[in-house]
């Protein structure tokens, strides 16, 4: 043996205090490798660095194809995480309709008015002839719903059997039709309930 060896082996021999992969248990492995990203964070974060400036796109085609084999879970991942993040998402969203002017562009463009007008097919006409009829207002509590703020907004109710446009409602009301799945029984409990 050299000298060189020998040495190898004395450091070896007296690293007792160092523990070394415990490959054959797998807790005792979780637990090594926990320590050693702890204690090495820093190495990790450069390596991390110099890889992705190596690879650009890299981890996006990493997991891009994880979650092409892992279809289930990644979309479980992905439901616990914005379930978890909801403020996070609202808060994303309302940045970047700030920042287009998405909902400045739907007002000004009427967009999802004329949307609805069509799906029921009425006209522009149409529409302001039973508003005109209706007086303006919700066509059950009279409200013209200026106190929401779906401001002077009145949806179109309908027949979800026929399709038949009913008439006029405030978002409350036609919510209240909504959960009540359309059955007039339903509504005469709710009414005789709120009576006793």
């Amino acid at each position: 043996m050299g000298a060189t060896h020998v040495l190898r082996v004395a450091i070896f021999l007296n690293m007792e205090h160092i523990p070394c992969m415990p490959f054959k248990n797998p807790e005792a492995a979780r637990e090594y490798q926990a320590a050693y990203r702890g204690s090495h964070r820093d190495i990790a974060k450069a390596r991390t660095a110099q890889w992705r400036l190596e690879n650009p796109g890299g981890n996006a085609e990493n997991a891009k194809r994880w979650r092409e084999k892992n279809l289930e879970k990644a979309a479980a991942m992905g439901a616990a995480w914005r379930l978890a993040n909801r403020e996070k998402i609202r808060q994303s969203q309302k940045k970047w309709r700030d920042r287009t002017g998405y909902n400045q562009k739907r007002k000004e463009n009427g967009s999802s008015d004329r949307l609805q007008l069509k799906r029921y097919g009425l006209t522009q006409e149409s529409f302001d002839q039973l508003l005109a009829k209706q007086g303006g207002v919700c066509a059950i509590c009279a409200r013209p719903d200026a106190g929401s703020k779906t401001a002077s907004r009145l949806y179109v109710d309908h027949c979800h059997n026929s399709n038949r446009v009913r008439g006029l409602l405030c978002r409350s009301c036609n919510v209240m039709l909504g959960c009540a799945h359309d059955k007039p029984e339903l509504l005469m409990k709710g009414a005789a309930y709120l009576e006793r």
